[in-house]
């Protein structure tokens, strides 16, 4: 196969995989585990495979430097600890699909950090996909108005923004030690705070698990994180970052169908509606900016994949 159906494949598959953990942690719920110690064992069963990849790049490429090191621990508790429990808690409030709409606003929070830190102007790309975005939101919420609770929406919203301020403040880390590196890095941080946060607030259910949180868990690690990071990494090494990028933003439709099929979560043509606009906003975002940003903006939308970042190849 060429690599650009390699990494279509792969894409997609990443893609499938990252909207199914809304649906897994819905299910997780329903077997009566918390949001803190599921993501706990999330995180738990993470931990060994993430470490190993530090490990590798670490006798590959040498010890990082100290200050370094730890930005990224602390960025991954903000990214990946504090974001997926604000993320985890506000699914008990509201469905997959609405969750991964709401989610779905970390790439315009990205892009306005940039326009306050003066590093990309307004264009017409950005106006529309943040009106596209945020107008969405609000349709799938209109649909899901009589089950959806605004503590969710105001939770998940939440978790959104500190993912888009973790990526904006691990762009430069990555950009000297990779991406790849650098999230597995993160990931150890935000699993033994994850870990030590569970301890203290869920001791009994942490240390003493269900059936369901360590099944589900396991789960979510596996195919909702380092499976995904895996095939993502793939698909842009094969496709490039914007292309790439672009993959992800079928997300959202992925997330709903899966609920519909497996929580029996309907939405109405509304709410189909809203889903169809966020994704058209995901895809404004995506497209090349007419300056030299377009590098900076898709590395920094597929950082949470794990990826390494890609530049263009000069013309000849």
């Amino acid at each position: 196969m060429s690599p650009r159906v390699i990494g279509t494949v792969c894409g997609i598959s990443a893609a499938i995989l990252f909207a199914g953990k809304a649906v897994l942690v819905r299910l997780a719920y329903s077997h009566g585990s918390g949001a803190t110690d599921l993501l706990a064992w999330r995180m738990a069963w993470s931990l060994p495979c993430f470490a190993l990849i530090a490990g590798w790049y670490a006798h590959r490429d040498g010890a990082i430097a100290r200050g370094e090191r730890l930005r990224l621990l602390l960025l991954g508790v903000l990214g990946y600890h504090i974001a997926s429990w604000l993320d985890f808690s506000g699914l008990r409030f509201i469905d997959a699909a609405l969750e991964r709409v709401v989610l779905f606003m970390y790439p315009t929070v990205v892009v306005g950090l940039a326009l306050l830190r003066g590093k990309r102007g307004v264009d017409r790309n950005v106006f529309l996909a943040l009106v596209a975005t945020y107008g969405g939101i609000l349709l799938t919420w209109g649909d899901r108005i009589q089950t959806a609770n605004a503590v969710g929406v105001l939770l998940v919203a939440t978790s959104a923004v500190a993912f888009a301020v973790h990526l904006v403040l691990i762009e430069d880390v990555v950009k000297r030690v990779g991406s790849t590196r650098a999230m597995a890095i993160a990931m150890i941080g935000a699993a033994t705070t994850s870990g030590i946060h569970a301890l203290i607030i869920e001791p009994q259910a942490t240390l003493h698990p269900s059936a369901a949180t360590l099944g589900y868990g396991a789960a979510l690690a596996l195919f909702a994180t380092v499976i995904p990071v895996l095939l993502a990494a793939i698909a842009l090494v094969n496709l490039g970052a914007a292309r790439a990028a672009v993959l992800g933003t079928v997300a959202p439709a992925l997330t709903a169908l899966l609920g519909w099929v497996v929580l029996n979560e309907h939405l109405g043509s509304l709410g189909w509606c809203g889903i169809t606009v966020t994704m058209l906003g995901a895809l404004l975002i995506s497209r090349p900016p007419p300056a030299k940003e377009l590098d900076q903006l898709t590395n920094a939308l597929t950082t949470c994949a794990g990826s390494t970042p890609v530049r263009r190849p000069s013309r000849p």
